[in-house]
């Protein structure tokens, strides 16, 4: 290997670890200049607690509960996905629908992502899970449309 060559190589070496460095150095400075912009982290969704008026619904195998058609994710933030629930005027306040074939034909007329337009009235047995009343649907009427 000859001088010329030797100081060639050497170059392009101090020539690569420069630019590694300045890439290095700029993406620290990125980074620093993006934790410092107020747009950087998406603002907290605030959401509601979970409606709750009263004790729990006796579990039974018949019960009527009336209520207007939730998502229980996209309005209070409950589980990891999309999840019908009843929203009562009077106790228990929160009645989860526990999925079933019944609630995928409910989910067609409220959309799955449910949001309070519809009233619903569902039949079906009750029982209980975390001081939490579920009822797995057996047959169901859509009472209003409205959009409030």
């Amino acid at each position: 290997m000859t001088a010329q060559s030797k100081r060639l190589l050497v170059i392009c070496a101090l020539v690569f670890i420069v630019a590694v460095g300045a890439g290095v150095g700029f993406d620290r400075w990125r980074s620093a200049k993006a934790a410092k912009s107020p747009i950087a982290a998406p603002a907290a969704r605030v959401v509601p607690p979970l409606p709750r008026t009263g004790a729990l619904l006796a579990s039974t195998d018949e019960t009527d509960v009336r209520g207007k058609a939730f998502c229980a994710y996209c309005f209070y933030n409950v589980g990891n996905t999309c999840h019908t629930l009843l929203k009562t005027e009077s106790e228990p306040g929160v009645v989860f629908l526990a999925r079933n074939e019944k609630l995928a034909e409910l989910d067609k007329i409220t959309g799955v992502c449910a949001g309070g337009k519809i009233e619903v009235s569902a039949r079906g047995l009750v029982s209980q899970y975390q001081d939490q009343n579920y009822l797995l649907v057996r047959s169901f009427e859509t009472i209003t449309t409205a959009t409030k």
